[in-house]
Protein backbone atom coordinates (compact mmCIF):
# COMPACT_ATOMS: atom_id res chain seq x y z
CA UNK A 1 0.00 0.00 0.00
CA UNK A 2 2.94 2.37 -1.36
CA UNK A 3 1.89 3.84 -4.56
CA UNK A 4 1.21 7.06 -5.98
CA UNK A 5 -2.05 5.74 -7.92
CA UNK A 6 -2.36 8.45 -10.63
CA UNK A 7 1.34 9.32 -10.54
CA UNK A 8 0.98 9.68 -14.67
CA UNK A 9 -1.85 12.36 -14.43
CA UNK A 10 -0.36 14.46 -12.10
CA UNK A 11 0.62 18.31 -13.53
CA UNK A 12 0.21 21.82 -12.35
CA UNK A 13 -3.66 21.89 -13.79
CA UNK A 14 -4.22 18.36 -11.97
CA UNK A 15 -2.28 19.24 -8.86
CA UNK A 16 -3.83 16.17 -6.52
CA UNK A 17 -1.94 12.94 -5.26
CA UNK A 18 -4.10 9.92 -5.19
CA UNK A 19 -1.57 8.26 -2.48
CA UNK A 20 -2.16 4.97 -0.50
CA UNK A 21 -0.85 4.93 3.15
CA UNK A 22 2.45 3.67 2.83
CA UNK A 23 3.78 6.34 0.78
CA UNK A 24 6.32 8.53 2.76
CA UNK A 25 7.25 12.12 2.72
CA UNK A 26 10.48 11.50 1.30
CA UNK A 27 8.39 9.00 -1.55
CA UNK A 28 6.69 11.64 -2.05
CA UNK A 29 9.40 14.54 -2.45
CA UNK A 30 11.67 12.79 -4.39
CA UNK A 31 8.36 11.71 -7.09
CA UNK A 32 7.82 16.06 -7.39
CA UNK A 33 11.05 16.65 -7.12
CA UNK A 34 12.13 14.52 -10.25
CA UNK A 35 8.68 14.61 -11.93
CA UNK A 36 6.89 17.91 -10.89
CA UNK A 37 9.62 20.35 -9.61
CA UNK A 38 7.07 22.70 -9.72
CA UNK A 39 5.02 21.19 -7.15
CA UNK A 40 5.31 20.51 -3.66
CA UNK A 41 3.03 19.38 -0.22
CA UNK A 42 2.33 20.08 3.18
CA UNK A 43 5.60 18.74 4.81
CA UNK A 44 5.42 17.98 8.98
CA UNK A 45 9.00 18.47 10.66
CA UNK A 46 8.78 14.73 11.85
CA UNK A 47 11.10 11.82 9.83
CA UNK A 48 11.23 11.56 6.50
CA UNK A 49 10.05 8.26 6.30
CA UNK A 50 6.75 9.07 8.16
CA UNK A 51 3.30 8.10 6.48
CA UNK A 52 1.70 11.07 5.05
CA UNK A 53 -2.10 9.94 5.44
CA UNK A 54 -1.26 8.37 8.62
CA UNK A 55 -0.26 11.70 10.15
CA UNK A 56 -3.16 13.71 8.30
CA UNK A 57 -5.41 10.97 9.30
CA UNK A 58 -4.82 11.64 13.07
CA UNK A 59 -5.36 15.41 12.12
CA UNK A 60 -1.45 16.29 12.11
CA UNK A 61 0.02 19.55 11.18
CA UNK A 62 2.47 20.35 8.27
CA UNK A 63 4.30 23.62 7.59
CA UNK A 64 1.56 25.04 5.53
CA UNK A 65 -1.01 24.45 7.87
CA UNK A 66 -3.76 21.29 9.27
CA UNK A 67 -3.20 18.30 7.13
CA UNK A 68 -6.58 17.91 7.58
CA UNK A 69 -7.85 20.41 5.05
CA UNK A 70 -5.20 18.73 2.26
CA UNK A 71 -7.04 15.37 2.37
CA UNK A 72 -10.66 14.51 0.26
CA UNK A 73 -11.87 11.41 -1.39
CA UNK A 74 -10.92 8.83 0.84
CA UNK A 75 -11.31 5.20 -0.02
CA UNK A 76 -12.22 3.03 3.25
CA UNK A 77 -12.64 -0.75 3.78
CA UNK A 78 -15.48 -1.07 6.66
CA UNK A 79 -15.41 -3.60 9.19
CA UNK A 80 -18.43 -4.79 7.33
CA UNK A 81 -15.51 -5.35 4.30
CA UNK A 82 -17.50 -2.68 2.20
CA UNK A 83 -15.50 -0.16 0.27
CA UNK A 84 -16.63 3.00 0.74
CA UNK A 85 -15.42 5.87 -1.44
CA UNK A 86 -16.24 9.84 0.16
CA UNK A 87 -16.68 12.50 -2.20
CA UNK A 88 -17.32 12.54 -6.00
CA UNK A 89 -14.93 9.41 -5.60
CA UNK A 90 -17.85 7.68 -5.47
CA UNK A 91 -18.40 8.44 -9.29
CA UNK A 92 -15.39 6.42 -10.72
CA UNK A 93 -11.53 6.94 -10.25
CA UNK A 94 -12.50 7.57 -14.38
CA UNK A 95 -14.98 11.11 -13.48
CA UNK A 96 -13.29 14.56 -14.15
CA UNK A 97 -14.27 15.11 -10.56
CA UNK A 98 -13.01 12.59 -8.70
CA UNK A 99 -9.44 13.32 -7.81
CA UNK A 100 -10.77 17.49 -8.28
CA UNK A 101 -13.91 18.39 -6.23
CA UNK A 102 -13.21 17.76 -2.46
CA UNK A 103 -16.71 18.14 -1.15
CA UNK A 104 -19.35 16.00 -3.12
CA UNK A 105 -22.70 16.20 -2.75
CA UNK A 106 -24.31 15.35 -0.22
CA UNK A 107 -23.32 14.21 3.46
CA UNK A 108 -19.46 14.84 4.09
CA UNK A 109 -18.05 11.83 5.32
CA UNK A 110 -14.94 12.60 4.81
CA UNK A 111 -14.54 13.63 8.54
CA UNK A 112 -15.54 10.32 9.89
CA UNK A 113 -12.73 8.65 9.12
CA UNK A 114 -9.91 11.06 10.82
CA UNK A 115 -9.36 10.63 14.29
CA UNK A 116 -11.67 7.08 14.32
CA UNK A 117 -11.83 3.88 14.31
CA UNK A 118 -14.64 3.37 11.97
CA UNK A 119 -13.18 1.91 8.91
CA UNK A 120 -9.15 1.55 7.32
CA UNK A 121 -8.44 4.55 4.64
CA UNK A 122 -6.41 2.67 1.64
CA UNK A 123 -6.03 5.68 -0.31
CA UNK A 124 -6.62 9.43 -0.65
CA UNK A 125 -6.58 12.43 -2.79
CA UNK A 126 -4.12 14.74 -1.13
CA UNK A 127 -3.86 18.42 -2.30
CA UNK A 128 -0.17 19.80 -4.18
CA UNK A 129 1.15 22.95 -4.05
CA UNK A 130 2.60 25.05 -6.87
CA UNK A 131 5.91 26.29 -5.52
CA UNK A 132 5.93 30.30 -5.23
CA UNK A 133 7.95 32.55 -6.76
CA UNK A 134 9.58 33.58 -3.37
CA UNK A 135 9.91 31.78 -0.25
CA UNK A 136 11.14 32.67 3.32
CA UNK A 137 11.51 31.68 6.74
CA UNK A 138 11.42 34.36 8.90
CA UNK A 139 12.17 33.89 12.96
CA UNK A 140 11.53 36.26 15.69
CA UNK A 141 13.24 35.73 18.78
CA UNK A 142 11.11 37.78 21.79
CA UNK A 143 13.47 40.23 23.55
CA UNK A 144 12.26 40.37 27.14
CA UNK A 145 10.15 37.29 27.91
CA UNK A 146 7.33 39.29 29.92
CA UNK A 147 5.94 40.54 26.56
CA UNK A 148 5.12 37.04 25.69
CA UNK A 149 1.47 37.47 25.22
CA UNK A 150 1.50 40.69 23.42
CA UNK A 151 4.23 38.51 21.19
CA UNK A 152 1.64 35.75 20.64
CA UNK A 153 -1.35 38.60 20.41
CA UNK A 154 0.50 39.84 17.69
CA UNK A 155 1.77 36.93 15.51
CA UNK A 156 -2.27 35.54 15.69
CA UNK A 157 -2.94 39.11 14.49
CA UNK A 158 -0.80 38.94 11.51
CA UNK A 159 -1.71 34.81 11.28
CA UNK A 160 -5.40 36.61 10.82
CA UNK A 161 -5.05 38.76 8.10
CA UNK A 162 -2.59 36.40 6.00
CA UNK A 163 0.01 37.93 6.40
CA UNK A 164 1.85 35.04 7.13
CA UNK A 165 0.61 32.30 5.49
CA UNK A 166 2.19 29.18 7.02
CA UNK A 167 2.03 27.86 10.76
CA UNK A 168 3.98 29.59 13.04
CA UNK A 169 5.75 27.91 15.34
CA UNK A 170 6.59 29.54 19.13
CA UNK A 171 9.52 27.68 21.06
CA UNK A 172 10.92 27.75 24.12
CA UNK A 173 14.25 28.16 24.68
CA UNK A 174 14.24 24.15 26.27
CA UNK A 175 12.65 23.76 22.36
CA UNK A 176 15.07 25.77 20.76
CA UNK A 177 18.25 23.70 22.13
CA UNK A 178 16.44 20.27 21.34
CA UNK A 179 15.77 21.64 17.65
CA UNK A 180 19.15 22.50 17.35
CA UNK A 181 21.84 20.97 19.15
CA UNK A 182 22.52 18.25 17.55
CA UNK A 183 23.19 20.23 14.16
CA UNK A 184 25.45 22.54 16.21
CA UNK A 185 27.25 19.83 17.79
CA UNK A 186 27.69 17.70 14.44
CA UNK A 187 29.60 21.29 12.82
CA UNK A 188 31.44 21.54 15.57
CA UNK A 189 32.97 17.84 15.88
CA UNK A 190 32.93 17.53 11.72
CA UNK A 191 34.38 21.29 11.01
CA UNK A 192 36.12 22.21 14.28
CA UNK A 193 37.77 19.31 15.18
CA UNK A 194 35.86 19.44 18.70
CA UNK A 195 36.29 16.14 20.35
CA UNK A 196 33.72 14.57 22.81
CA UNK A 197 35.08 15.92 26.18
CA UNK A 198 34.57 19.73 25.03
CA UNK A 199 32.15 19.21 22.38
CA UNK A 200 28.95 19.49 24.76
CA UNK A 201 29.78 22.89 26.63
CA UNK A 202 30.98 24.68 23.59
CA UNK A 203 27.71 23.74 21.60
CA UNK A 204 26.05 25.37 24.30
CA UNK A 205 28.10 28.44 24.00
CA UNK A 206 27.35 28.31 20.33
CA UNK A 207 23.63 28.29 21.15
CA UNK A 208 24.03 30.85 23.38
CA UNK A 209 25.48 33.21 21.23
CA UNK A 210 23.24 32.73 18.18
CA UNK A 211 19.77 31.98 19.69
CA UNK A 212 20.00 33.45 23.37
CA UNK A 213 16.53 34.32 23.63
CA UNK A 214 13.57 32.22 26.06
CA UNK A 215 11.15 32.25 23.13
CA UNK A 216 11.56 32.05 19.66
CA UNK A 217 9.09 31.64 16.79
CA UNK A 218 9.36 30.06 13.04
CA UNK A 219 7.54 30.75 10.42
CA UNK A 220 6.90 31.22 6.56
CA UNK A 221 5.93 33.63 4.46
CA UNK A 222 5.66 32.63 0.26
CA UNK A 223 4.13 34.50 -2.82
CA UNK A 224 5.72 36.88 -5.71
CA UNK A 225 9.03 38.68 -4.59
CA UNK A 226 6.52 42.12 -4.06
CA UNK A 227 4.10 40.26 -1.67
CA UNK A 228 6.77 38.54 0.24
CA UNK A 229 8.49 42.14 0.96
CA UNK A 230 5.32 43.39 1.60
CA UNK A 231 4.34 40.57 4.40
CA UNK A 232 8.00 40.97 5.74
CA UNK A 233 7.75 44.49 6.33
CA UNK A 234 4.17 44.60 7.68
CA UNK A 235 5.91 41.81 10.18
CA UNK A 236 8.85 44.00 10.89
CA UNK A 237 5.96 47.35 12.00
CA UNK A 238 4.09 44.58 13.89
CA UNK A 239 6.66 42.76 15.91
CA UNK A 240 9.81 45.30 15.32
CA UNK A 241 9.77 46.91 18.74
CA UNK A 242 9.55 43.99 20.76
CA UNK A 243 11.31 41.39 18.89
CA UNK A 244 14.47 40.47 16.44
CA UNK A 245 13.47 39.80 13.60
CA UNK A 246 15.66 37.80 10.74
CA UNK A 247 14.13 36.47 7.12
CA UNK A 248 16.20 33.95 5.86
CA UNK A 249 16.31 31.32 3.12
CA UNK A 250 18.09 29.31 1.21
CA UNK A 251 20.33 31.78 -0.28
CA UNK A 252 21.31 34.04 2.64
CA UNK A 253 22.05 30.81 4.50
CA UNK A 254 24.87 29.81 2.15
CA UNK A 255 26.06 33.13 1.93
CA UNK A 256 26.38 33.68 5.87
CA UNK A 257 28.10 30.43 5.79
CA UNK A 258 30.24 31.12 2.93
CA UNK A 259 31.46 34.08 5.44
CA UNK A 260 31.67 32.72 8.80
CA UNK A 261 32.91 29.19 8.20
CA UNK A 262 36.71 30.77 6.83
CA UNK A 263 36.85 32.38 10.23
CA UNK A 264 35.41 29.10 12.75
CA UNK A 265 38.88 28.49 14.09
CA UNK A 266 39.74 32.06 14.98
CA UNK A 267 36.78 33.56 15.78
CA UNK A 268 34.44 32.06 18.31
CA UNK A 269 31.51 34.35 17.83
CA UNK A 270 31.66 33.29 14.01
CA UNK A 271 31.88 30.02 14.77
CA UNK A 272 28.53 29.68 16.90
CA UNK A 273 26.62 31.52 13.78
CA UNK A 274 28.15 29.09 11.67
CA UNK A 275 26.99 26.16 13.36
CA UNK A 276 23.60 27.69 14.14
CA UNK A 277 23.25 27.96 10.15
CA UNK A 278 24.38 24.37 9.87
CA UNK A 279 21.35 23.07 12.36
CA UNK A 280 18.97 25.80 10.70
CA UNK A 281 19.50 24.26 7.41
CA UNK A 282 17.45 21.50 6.91
CA UNK A 283 14.80 23.05 9.14
CA UNK A 284 14.46 26.31 7.04
CA UNK A 285 14.23 23.70 4.02
CA UNK A 286 10.83 22.58 5.97
CA UNK A 287 9.33 26.55 4.30
CA UNK A 288 10.54 24.66 0.21
CA UNK A 289 8.74 21.63 1.19
CA UNK A 290 11.76 19.71 2.14
CA UNK A 291 11.38 17.13 4.86
CA UNK A 292 13.92 16.07 7.68
CA UNK A 293 15.21 13.99 9.74
CA UNK A 294 16.61 16.54 12.16
CA UNK A 295 13.99 16.51 14.74
CA UNK A 296 14.47 12.68 15.11
CA UNK A 297 18.51 13.81 14.93
CA UNK A 298 18.26 15.80 18.01
CA UNK A 299 16.28 13.47 19.84
CA UNK A 300 19.05 10.75 19.32
CA UNK A 301 21.48 13.16 19.45
CA UNK A 302 20.01 14.09 23.24
CA UNK A 303 20.01 10.78 24.28
CA UNK A 304 23.80 10.18 23.40
CA UNK A 305 23.27 8.30 20.15
CA UNK A 306 24.14 11.08 17.55
CA UNK A 307 25.02 7.95 14.48
CA UNK A 308 21.60 6.26 14.90
CA UNK A 309 19.01 6.11 11.88
CA UNK A 310 15.97 7.95 12.11
CA UNK A 311 14.25 4.48 11.98
CA UNK A 312 15.90 2.99 14.61
CA UNK A 313 13.92 5.58 17.30
CA UNK A 314 12.40 2.94 18.89
CA UNK A 315 15.03 0.73 19.38
CA UNK A 316 16.53 3.56 21.36
CA UNK A 317 16.29 4.43 24.81
CA UNK A 318 14.36 7.78 24.08
CA UNK A 319 11.50 8.03 25.96
CA UNK A 320 9.08 11.32 24.72
CA UNK A 321 5.28 11.92 25.95
CA UNK A 322 3.60 14.25 24.67
CA UNK A 323 0.34 16.48 25.44
CA UNK A 324 -0.69 18.73 22.65
CA UNK A 325 -3.52 20.83 24.26
CA UNK A 326 -5.68 23.28 21.96
CA UNK A 327 -5.87 26.38 23.15
CA UNK A 328 -8.07 30.15 22.95
CA UNK A 329 -6.20 32.42 20.67
CA UNK A 330 -5.58 34.67 23.68
CA UNK A 331 -1.96 35.67 24.47
CA UNK A 332 -2.43 36.26 28.59
CA UNK A 333 -4.77 32.71 28.75
CA UNK A 334 -1.83 30.83 26.76
CA UNK A 335 0.73 32.29 28.85
CA UNK A 336 -1.01 31.51 32.17
CA UNK A 337 -1.60 27.51 31.00
CA UNK A 338 1.96 27.04 29.93
CA UNK A 339 3.38 28.91 32.64
CA UNK A 340 1.63 26.42 34.96
CA UNK A 341 1.87 23.64 33.03
CA UNK A 342 5.59 24.60 33.21
CA UNK A 343 6.07 24.92 36.50
CA UNK A 344 3.96 21.45 37.67
CA UNK A 345 6.37 19.55 35.11
CA UNK A 346 9.49 21.13 37.40
CA UNK A 347 7.86 19.95 40.47
CA UNK A 348 7.47 16.60 39.04
CA UNK A 349 11.44 17.00 38.06
CA UNK A 350 10.83 17.39 34.41
CA UNK A 351 11.91 20.11 31.69
CA UNK A 352 8.71 21.07 29.72
CA UNK A 353 9.61 21.97 25.80
CA UNK A 354 6.74 23.48 24.61
CA UNK A 355 5.84 24.47 20.88
CA UNK A 356 3.03 26.74 20.70
CA UNK A 357 1.42 26.64 17.24
CA UNK A 358 -0.86 29.17 15.21
CA UNK A 359 -2.23 27.01 12.39
CA UNK A 360 -5.86 28.31 12.28
CA UNK A 361 -7.07 31.82 12.46
CA UNK A 362 -8.88 31.03 15.66
CA UNK A 363 -6.99 28.68 17.97
CA UNK A 364 -3.32 28.08 19.05
CA UNK A 365 -2.16 24.68 19.81
CA UNK A 366 0.63 23.64 21.75
CA UNK A 367 3.14 20.62 21.57
CA UNK A 368 4.43 19.99 25.30
CA UNK A 369 6.87 17.01 25.40
CA UNK A 370 8.39 14.89 28.28
CA UNK A 371 12.00 13.45 27.48
CA UNK A 372 12.87 10.58 29.51
CA UNK A 373 14.96 7.31 29.52
CA UNK A 374 13.39 4.30 29.21
CA UNK A 375 15.98 1.94 30.06
CA UNK A 376 15.11 3.33 33.37
CA UNK A 377 11.55 2.28 35.10
CA UNK A 378 11.56 4.58 37.73
CA UNK A 379 11.99 7.42 34.68
CA UNK A 380 9.12 5.95 32.44
CA UNK A 381 6.73 5.68 35.89
CA UNK A 382 7.69 9.35 36.49
CA UNK A 383 7.45 10.86 33.04
CA UNK A 384 3.68 9.03 32.92
CA UNK A 385 2.88 10.84 35.93
CA UNK A 386 3.69 14.17 35.02
CA UNK A 387 1.97 13.79 31.87
CA UNK A 388 -1.22 12.95 33.43
CA UNK A 389 -0.89 15.32 36.22
CA UNK A 390 -0.84 17.69 33.39
CA UNK A 391 -3.51 16.45 31.32
CA UNK A 392 -5.95 16.75 34.17
CA UNK A 393 -4.92 20.34 35.04
CA UNK A 394 -6.32 21.24 31.36
CA UNK A 395 -9.25 19.64 31.66
CA UNK A 396 -9.67 21.34 35.43
CA UNK A 397 -9.53 24.60 32.62
CA UNK A 398 -12.26 23.32 30.41
CA UNK A 399 -9.53 22.24 27.86
CA UNK A 400 -8.78 19.34 26.03
CA UNK A 401 -5.98 18.38 23.62
CA UNK A 402 -6.14 17.73 20.57
CA UNK A 403 -4.77 14.79 19.81
CA UNK A 404 -4.03 12.16 22.32
CA UNK A 405 -1.61 8.66 22.54
CA UNK A 406 -2.41 5.39 22.74
CA UNK A 407 -2.29 5.19 26.39
CA UNK A 408 -4.73 8.15 27.15
CA UNK A 409 -7.66 6.70 24.51
CA UNK A 410 -9.76 4.73 27.68
CA UNK A 411 -9.57 7.51 30.21
CA UNK A 412 -10.23 9.98 26.97
CA UNK A 413 -13.88 8.80 26.25
CA UNK A 414 -16.76 8.70 28.64
CA UNK A 415 -19.74 6.58 27.84
CA UNK A 416 -21.91 9.00 29.70
CA UNK A 417 -21.15 11.77 27.28
CA UNK A 418 -23.47 11.72 24.44
CA UNK A 419 -20.73 12.45 22.23
CA UNK A 420 -18.76 9.34 22.58
CA UNK A 421 -22.47 7.33 22.81
CA UNK A 422 -22.73 8.86 19.26
CA UNK A 423 -19.53 8.37 18.39
CA UNK A 424 -19.68 4.37 19.70
CA UNK A 425 -23.29 3.95 17.61
CA UNK A 426 -21.45 5.08 14.28
CA UNK A 427 -19.37 2.47 14.96
CA UNK A 428 -22.09 -0.36 14.79
CA UNK A 429 -22.72 1.20 11.90
CA UNK A 430 -19.54 0.55 10.28
CA UNK A 431 -17.72 -1.85 12.02
CA UNK A 432 -20.87 -4.13 13.77
CA UNK A 433 -17.96 -6.36 15.33
CA UNK A 434 -15.13 -4.01 16.53
CA UNK A 435 -12.52 -5.37 15.01
CA UNK A 436 -11.13 -2.20 14.14
CA UNK A 437 -8.93 -0.78 16.25
CA UNK A 438 -11.23 -1.23 19.11
CA UNK A 439 -10.86 1.44 21.32
CA UNK A 440 -9.43 4.12 19.58
CA UNK A 441 -10.82 7.85 19.54
CA UNK A 442 -13.86 5.60 20.76
CA UNK A 443 -15.70 3.66 23.86
CA UNK A 444 -13.70 0.13 23.69
CA UNK A 445 -17.49 -1.36 24.06
CA UNK A 446 -20.97 -0.60 23.85
CA UNK A 447 -22.25 1.30 26.28
CA UNK A 448 -24.27 0.37 29.42
CA UNK A 449 -28.09 1.55 28.72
Amino acid sequence: MNRIRNAAQISPLRSVAVIEPGVTQRQLHDFLRESHPGLSFNVTGSSIDTSILGNALDRGVGYLGPRREDVFGLEVVSGRGEVLQTGFRRLGEGSPLAHTHPYGLGPMLDGLFFQSNFGIVTSACLKLVPRPQRSVAVSLALRDSARLAEFLNGLAMLKRLGVISGVTHVGNQARTRASMMSGISEYLNSSCAIGASDLVAEAERALATAAPFEWTSLGGVAGSSGQVKAAVAEIRRVLGEIARVMVVDDEKLALGFRLLHPMRKVWPWARANAAAIAAIRPLQGLADGRPTDAAIANLLWRFGQPQAAARDLDASNCGLLFINPALPMDGEAVVAIVARMTSMAAELGHELYVTLNIETTTSFVAVANLLFDRSDAAAVKGAHACARALWHYLRSQGLEVYRARADMMEELVDPADPFWRTAWELKSVFDPDNVIAPGRYNLPRAPLA
